[in-house]
């Protein structure tokens, strides 16, 4: 995650301005935006909140409290989420790391891109997990949401490919149980296109036998 800027003592010092509370709580939310954006958060969670004190109207007093409450939310996600994964606690790591997303996406989204490669580590320990414990659909979601944000990841290349494997030999039992057993063939079938990616010839294979079945 983003390396926080230290935070000035105050938010910059402004000339009292000739114009109304609005104008100056407009100016506030503006300058809290920008000092967000630069990972200023502890100066932007100020200037929300001074935003909120020039008491305007409700509505802005409302809106500026809660983007206050959101970066200093945020501010703490980052901080536990990046000691989760330095740490290899990995189902904690994506909790507060997929909260922080969130929570910056509620701001503008400025973050996204650096939120998403502080998760590709967790992910990939999350697939290789559920792999290992025969849970298919989950280590097929993982490992792609690792390729989606680092396409050459070379483990979560290799790891999508022996899932997929995995998927082909599920498919051929149940092509094998389809008439002693339907029922446990549809359900092998279901995994398989959870596991497929779309379009795939293994997903049209999948799809077509469950058609028959």
């Amino acid at each position: 995650p983003p390396t926080e800027r230290p935070p000035t003592e105050r938010p910059p010092a402004e000339r009292p301005p000739a114009d109304g509370a609005g104008d100056r709580a407009a100016k506030d939310v503006a300058a809290a935006s920008r000092e967000y954006r630069r990972g200023r958060f502890e100066d932007a969670a100020r200037l929300y909140e001074r935003a909120a004190e020039r008491g305007a109207d409700e509505k802005t007093t409302r809106e500026a409290q809660s983007q206050a409450r959101t970066v200093r939310e945020l501010q703490r996600a980052l901080r536990d989420g990046q000691a989760a994964a330095d740490g290899r606690r990995v189902v904690e790591a994506i909790r507060t790391l997929e909260k922080a997303r969130g929570l910056d996406r509620r701001l503008g989204g400025a973050f996204a891109g650096t939120i998403d490669k502080a998760l590709v580590e967790p992910y990939y320990l999350e697939a290789a997990r559920a792999f290992y414990e025969k849970r298919l659909p989950d280590a097929a979601k993982r490992a792609r949401q690792v390729l989606r944000v680092q396409p050459d990841h070379s483990l979560a290349r290799k790891l999508d490919g022996r899932i997929e494997g995995a998927a082909r030999e599920l498919l051929d039992q149940a092509r094998t149980l389809r008439d002693q057993d339907p029922r446990r063939a549809r359900r092998l079938v279901d995994d398989v296109i959870k596991v497929a990616a779309s379009g795939s010839s293994l997903r049209r294979d999948a799809e077509s036998l469950r058609r028959d079945l």
